[in-house]
Parts: C-alpha cells; structure tokens; sequence
C-alpha cells in the first residue's frame, strides 16, 4: 500500500538545474501533462514556448511528460515549418525550424531525465602554460 504523503513533503526529482523548476512548473500546470484533449498543436506551441523561455532542458522535461504523444509534435512542427517556409512566413518559420533543429538533443535529455552534457572546457584551461 502506498503510504500519503502531505503535499509539501513530497520531493520530484527531475536533474534539472533548480533555476529551471518553475518555468517547468508553469507549463505543466493544466496543460499537456494532465490534459486529455491535448491536440498535436498545442503540444507543437508548448514545446516552442519552453524552448525558448527554458532551453532544452525544459522542454526535454515537457517530452518526458507527453511520452510517445511528443513525437507527433515533432512531426506537426516540421510540416507547419515547411509550410511557412513556402508562404514567406519568416518569424514563425524560424520557431518551428527552433524545434525541429533541436529535437535529436531534446529528445536524449528526456531519455537521460533532463541531465545536460558536462560543459566543454576552455581552450587553454588546465594546458599549464
């Protein structure tokens, strides 16, 4: 039997940097991870609006949620880009092209649990000159 737990006591481990949590918080709340008539468009404006107020760690975090619904926002992302492209329509273009190009990196962040890669040293850090 699962023992319950007060609201406040409960801990959701995420490996997500502490700074990124309520950005991910806010686009959770009522919306794709709880949502049943959640459309492939929604998912698509979701995925775009955390890319760009979170990075990829945040958005990694919502795919992790949508599960296998995720990869029919990806799909819906590049044809709405490739029609976008063909009208001239630059600004929304370059949101939805935002997505697709980062996908392959979203994608293994969510598979890892939102764990980014070590960051890159300088170029002369640690050389000893």
């Amino acid at each position: 039997m699962v023992r319950k737990q007060p609201w406040f006591e409960r801990t959701f481990p995420t490996g997500l940097p502490a700074a990124v949590l309520p950005i991910v918080i806010e686009r959770l709340r009522g919306t794709p991870a709880i949502d049943p008539r959640l459309t492939a468009w929604e998912m698509v404006h979701h995925l775009i609006r955390s890319l760009e107020k979170g990075g990829e760690g945040v958005a990694a975090a919502l795919v992790a949620v949508l599960g296998s619904k995720a990869e029919v926002a990806r799909e819906l992302a590049y044809r709405l880009y490739t029609i976008c492209e063909r009208k001239k329509r630059a600004a929304e273009a370059l949101a939805y092209n935002g997505l697709v190009q980062s996908w392959p990196e979203i994608t293994r962040l969510a598979h890892e649990g939102g764990k980014s890669k070590i960051e890159q040293g300088g170029l002369f850090e640690g050389s000893g000159e």
